[in-house]
C-alpha cells in the first residue's frame, strides 16, 4: 500500500532507485529475466533480445538448475522473475524450467513471457505446471486476427493468471551505436532511470545489467560483426563472491554501454528483414 502511494508521489527515478535499495537491505533481488530459448517463431523487427538473428538455441535444463540454486544461495528471494526468449514455448522443456524457478523461490512472482502463438497447442503438463508453480503467463499479442478465445478458456480450465496485452501496432526501436564511443555513464543512467532489468545466461552463469550486452554475441556471430565485449559485462554468479558484490555490480555502468544511446522511436510493427540497420544507426 505505502509502494502504491510513493510510486504515484515520487518521479519515476526516485522510486525505482528507493525500491532497488530497499530490497538490497533485505537481500531481495527485485527482478531477474532470463532465456529459456534465444530464437523466436515470430522475428519481431529491432527485437532487443537480437532473437530474429539467432538459429535454434535452447538452454540447458541443468545448467539451469545449477543457477537457480546457486542464486537462492546468493539471496533470500527474487521478487519478480521473467522466464522468456526468443520464445521459450518452443523448449520442448519448457515446463521443467518452470518447476526448478519456482523450488528456488517459493515466494517469487514468476512469470512466462510469450507471443501466446503456441499456447492452444501446449500439452496437459504445461498447463498444470503453469497452475502448480503459479506461473503468470505474459502475453504479447503481434497478429492481427489470432484468435486467443481457446487460451483464455485453458487458463479459466487451469485457473492459470495470464496478463493479455493489447495488440501491439507500434514497437520501439532503441537507437544503439556501432561505432561504439556513447558516453557509458549517460546511456547507462538513461536506461537505469527507465528499467531495472538484470540478465541471467543460465549457460554460462554470468548475470549482466540487461539483455542487450548479454545477447550481443548473437549479432556478432550472424553478421560476423563482432562487438567488442569483455568479462567487465557481466559478474559470475560463482566463486568467492556475496549478494552485495552483485548489486554493486548491478547499479553500475559496463563497457558495452558504449555501443548504447539515449535515442528511442516509435514505428510500425513489423518482422525483421535481418538487416542491421534494425539495431544500429
Amino acid at each position: 500500500m505505502i509502494a502504491n502511494f510513493l510510486k504515484l508521489l515520487l518521479p519515476s527515478k526516485t522510486f525505482l532507485y528507493l525500491k532497488v535499495f530497499y530490497y538490497s537491505l533485505k537481500n531481495e533481488l527485485t527482478y531477474l529475466e532470463t532465456h529459456i530459448t534465444n530464437h523466436c517463431n515470430l522475428n519481431c523487427s529491432a527485437c532487443r533480445h537480437f532473437s530474429p538473428l539467432s538459429g535454434e538455441s535452447f538452454r540447458d535444463l541443468n545448467l539451469f538448475k545449477k543457477d537457480m540454486e546457486r542464486m537462492q544461495e546468493l539471496f533470500s528471494n527474487v521478487r519478480v522473475i521473467r522466464l522468456m526468449g526468443g520464445e521459450p514455448l518452443l523448449h520442448p522443456n519448457v515446463s521443467d524450467f518452470l518447476t526448478i524457478t519456482r523450488k528456488a523461490f517459493p515466494r517469487a512472482e514468476i512469470h512466462l513471457a510469450t507471443n501466446g502463438i503456441l499456447l492452444s497447442k501446449m500439452n496437459i503438463g504445461f498447463w498444470k505446471s503453469c497452475s502448480s508453480a503459479k506461473i503468470i503467463l505474459d502475453v504479447t499479442r503481434y497478429l492481427k486476427g489470432f484468435d486467443f478465445s481457446r487460451i483464455r478458456q485453458l487458463t479459466l480450465e487451469y485457473g492459470v493468471t495470464m496478463n493479455e496485452s493489447p495488440l501491439v501496432t507500434k514497437f520501439h526501436k532503441y537507437h544503439m551505436n556501432r561505432e561504439g564511443n556513447s558516453n557509458i555513464e549517460k546511456t547507462f543512467n538513461a536506461c537505469r532511470n527507465q528499467s531495472y532489468c538484470p540478465f541471467l545466461d543460465s549457460d554460462k552463469g554470468r548475470l549482466y545489467t540487461c539483455a542487450v550486452s548479454a545477447t550481443a554475441s548473437i549479432y556478432s556471430e550472424h553478421f560476423q560483426d563482432k562487438l567488442n565485449t569483455s568479462d567487465r559485462d557481466y559478474i559470475s554468479i560463482y566463486g568467492n563472491l556475496t549478494s552485495r558484490d552483485i548489486f554493486k555490480f548491478l547499479s553500475s555502468s559496463v563497457p558495452f554501454c558504449r555501443y548504447c544511446t539515449t535515442k528511442k522511436t516509435l514505428f510500425d510493427w513489423s518482422l525483421s528483414r535481418l538487416t542491421k540497420e534494425e539495431w544500429f544507426d
